[in-house]
């Protein structure tokens, strides 16, 4: 029996858990980013430099992307490069993903093309502040495992 992989994320935190279809969902791994909880202003250790603007030729002291979306893209990367380890250690054959709408996007523009194929489902909701039983509950659609190990 192959054993579904689910990650459960959201911009500042997630829950890598491991489901063999016997049993209750067993939290594997857990991640923090403590940096997309902060405001923007503490996560800029300087003011903005100069971009080049669009149409007039003046320049700008706006950042072209906010700190926080920077932050909640770079924690998406590094949750990738976690999934993407594991794929290459043949420890992932199928996963579910449960994030909010926009992390989801983030999360999947940083998955390589073999990872975003052991995705089996996909769930835009933030499932991070419920415990393992509820998000098995609520997961149970997507939570068959078929296969052999």
């Amino acid at each position: 029996m192959t054993t579904k992989w689910v990650l459960v994320a959201d911009s500042s935190c997630a829950q890598l858990y491991k489901f063999a279809g016997n049993a209750d969902l067993e939290l594997f791994m857990e991640f923090d980013h403590p940096e997309s909880r902060l405001k923007g202003s503490q996560l800029a250790s300087d003011r903005a430099g100069r971009q080049q603007s669009k149409g007039t030729g003046h320049g700008t002291f706006s950042d072209s992307t906010s700190l926080k979306q920077q932050e909640a893209e770079r924690f998406a990367k590094e949750l990738a490069d976690t999934i993407e380890k594991a794929r290459l250690n043949n420890t992932i054959q199928e996963m579910i993903i449960a994030a909010p709408p926009h992390f989801s996007g983030l999360l999947n523009h940083a998955l390589s093309k073999h990872a975003k194929a052991l995705v089996s489902a996909n769930v835009e909701k933030d499932y991070t502040r419920l415990s393992a039983t509820e998000l098995q509950a609520r997961l149970a659609p997507h939570m068959r495992v078929t296969g052999t190990a």
